[in-house]
C-alpha cells in the first residue's frame, strides 16, 4: 500500500504545472568570467593574455592566414576596453611590434578575403588590425585597435 502511494505521489509531482514550467525553463548562460574583456557587438569576450599570445607569436599566425577559408569563424575584437583595463600595462609591451611586423601582418590580412569581408563587415579597415589568432577550432580572431 505504500509503494502505491508514493508512486501516486511521484506520478502527481511530474505531472504538476509547477515541474513542467521549471523543466522548460531557459538554462542561464555562464558568466565569461571577470578576466574576459568585452568584445564588439557578436564577438565573444576575449582575456588579454590571449591577446598577448597572439602578438608574440605574430610570424607563426601570418603563415596560417592562408588556410582561412570560406565558412570560417572570424570575429573582429577591439583590445580597446584591454588596454584601458587593469591588463593594460601587460598588453603594451607585445603590441610594440617593429612597423614591418605590423606590414607583413596586415598585408596577408588583405590578401584574404574571408578576413577582408569580416573587417568591412565590422567598418573597419586593415590598418586597425594588431594581431590575429588562429585557433584549434578554426577560429579567427582579428584584433584591432582604434576606431
Amino acid at each position: 500500500m505504500k509503494k502505491t502511494i508514493a508512486a501516486a505521489a511521484g506520478a502527481a509531482l511530474l505531472l504538476s504545472p509547477a515541474f513542467v514550467v521549471a523543466q522548460n525553463a531557459p538554462v542561464p548562460m555562464p558568466d565569461p568570467g571577470a578576466a574576459a574583456a568585452p568584445g564588439a557587438a557578436g564577438a565573444p569576450a576575449v582575456a588579454a593574455d590571449v591577446v598577448i599570445a597572439a602578438a608574440n607569436n605574430m610570424q607563426s599566425e601570418i603563415t596560417g592566414i592562408g588556410a582561412v577559408q570560406g565558412g570560417a569563424t572570424v570575429h573582429v575584437v577591439p583590445i580597446a576596453d584591454l588596454m584601458n583595463g587593469p591588463d593594460g600595462a601587460a598588453l603594451t609591451t607585445p603590441l610594440q611590434k617593429d612597423e614591418s611586423e605590423f606590414t607583413a601582418l596586415r598585408a596577408a590580412v588583405s590578401e584574404n578575403g574571408v578576413l577582408m569581408g569580416a573587417l568591412g563587415g565590422a567598418g573597419l579597415s586593415v590598418d586597425k588590425v594588431v594581431a590575429i589568432d588562429i585557433n584549434d577550432q578554426g577560429e579567427v580572431f582579428l584584433f584591432v585597435q582604434g576606431a
